[in-house]
């Protein structure tokens, strides 16, 4: 789910390739050249919304598999990469080198939800502790995993800018939203499977 600037910049990019079949193909010819991350394969997209009104969002839900995100520890346990799922457009920071403010095209979010299913009900360990809230005058962060159903996690995380303009001296400001973001890419869930009642 994505909202602002970028979603205009998304359904443009994805509108031209549907309308143009040369600009299609030589996209599809780059992404084989370079290689495609497969990490998430989606099988089927199961619903799209475009909202006409500002801020523009536009959401689109899918089924899929996650490759390389999910190990086996051993029979019952299961780690989980989150760096390999969660990846937002971020604007990048450097305060010890910048002198100049940001002044960016548009405020946006970029919102990612994802719905893990276990063949058995799931304990997730340390959970409790794993959950990040962070705002401050520029943008906000959150990250939230949590058990949805006997089976199922739930892993969210929104990266938002709140404003076009962000001063030099206040860089550092946006330095602790990225900061949250790469504590959150480095988690790593461990969830248990129970096993199945006979």
């Amino acid at each position: 789910k994505v909202s602002g600037g970028i979603s205009t910049e998304i359904r443009s990019f994805y509108d031209m390739l549907y309308k143009n079949q040369e600009v299609n193909d030589f996209y599809e010819s780059l992404s084989q050249f370079e290689g495609d991350d497969n990490t998430i394969v989606v099988d089927t997209v199961t619903n799209r919304i475009l909202n006409s009104s500002k801020p523009f969002l536009y959401s689109i839900n899918a089924e899929g598999t996650l490759n390389n995100v999910v190990n086996f520890i051993n029979d019952s346990l299961v780690s989980i990469s989150l760096d390999r799922i969660i990846h937002h457009n971020q604007i990048e920071n450097y305060t010890d080198s910048s002198k100049l403010s940001y002044y960016l095209d548009y405020s946006y979010s970029d919102h990612l939800l994802f719905n893990l299913f276990f063949p058995n009900e799931i304990e997730v360990l340390g959970i409790e502790d794993g959950n990040v809230k962070y705002k401050n005058e520029y943008g906000e962060y959150f990250f939230i995993a949590e058990k949805n159903d006997v089976n199922q996690l739930r892993i969210q995380s929104s990266y938002k800018i709140l404003k076009d303009f962000i001063p030099y001296d206040e860089l550092n400001e946006l330095k602790l939203i990225n900061e949250k973001v790469e504590n959150a890419q480095n988690k790593r869930l461990i969830v248990k499977l129970k096993k199945n009642k006979a």
